[in-house]
């Protein structure tokens, strides 16, 4: 919880804390590559994970952003991208960044059918950093999960620092039994497909649904909830232990 802001996004000092937290946690063998938004980049920031050995992938803003060109001329990126067709990526090597602080980074650019433009700072060491960073769209699609497509979070309106770590901790446990759930119950009864190739509705909507005609109707419906959990708990190392309900950890 940001408690010295009211707006804004972190700094490198809150997310050079909160890595180290992760890490402390789960261990540096738990992160793979760290991908991040525009918002997210920044010369003390990377010189830390890079000194900590940690890849990442993270886009830069595209409007009013300079890039070196293959001479070492500084030019906005619009500029510079501008002969780049629609669905061609390119790797451009190691460019400097930046209007003022010129700093030396791999640079990875993309325009998309739609004609936007997506550049990329990265490690080295990523193979395919716009593959790698489509992943990051799966934290938009959980942030709207969380809001208005599911559990509707921003309707508590709460403020205070210590309700909103609980309220978070509850949504990321009901998150993951929610989606769990939508993909056990894709299983034996597939998601319709619409026309434009989409599907009717999403795996986590999936999951609440049928959470909640399971519990307004537990009283017939018991078994059928029971063999859920006992499915959800296992997938996650757990199992039931007797019909008290005592849950061993494996």
């Amino acid at each position: 919880m940001l408690e010295d802001k009211k707006r804004g996004n972190s700094d490198h000092f809150d997310r050079i804390d909160l890595l180290e937290c992760f890490i402390k946690t789960f261990g540096m063998e738990r992160i793979l590559v760290l991908l991040g938004d525009r918002e997210f980049i920044g010369k003390l920031w990377i010189d830390w994970l890079e000194n900590a050995k940690i890849d990442y992938v993270f886009r830069m803003k595209e409007n009013g952003q300079y890039l070196s060109n293959s001479r070492g001329k500084m030019m906005k990126i619009n500029e510079l991208l501008r002969p780049l067709p629609k669905g061609k990526s390119i790797y451009l090597g190691v460019r400097k960044v930046g209007k003022h602080e010129k700093q030396p980074h791999h640079v990875s650019a993309l325009r998309n059918e739609f004609g936007a433009i997506v550049v990329l700072i990265h490690s080295k060491t990523i193979a395919d950093p716009l593959e790698t960073y489509k992943k990051r769209w799966e934290i938009e699609t959980m942030f709207k999960a969380l809001k208005s497509s599911g559990f509707d979070m921003e309707a508590t309106h709460m403020t205070d620092p210590d309700r909103l770590n609980t309220l978070f901790s509850v949504m990321a446990i009901a998150f993951c039994i929610a989606y769990k759930t939508g993909i056990i119950a894709n299983e034996t009864e597939k998601i319709p497909i619409k026309s434009h190739g989409r599907k009717a509705q999403s795996i986590l909507r999936k999951g609440l649904d049928t959470l909640q005609n399971l519990l307004v109707n537990i009283q017939i419906k018991r078994n059928e909830f029971n063999r859920l959990i006992r499915r959800i708990l296992s997938c996650y190392g757990l199992w039931i232990q007797n019909t008290a309900g005592k849950i061993i950890k494996s």
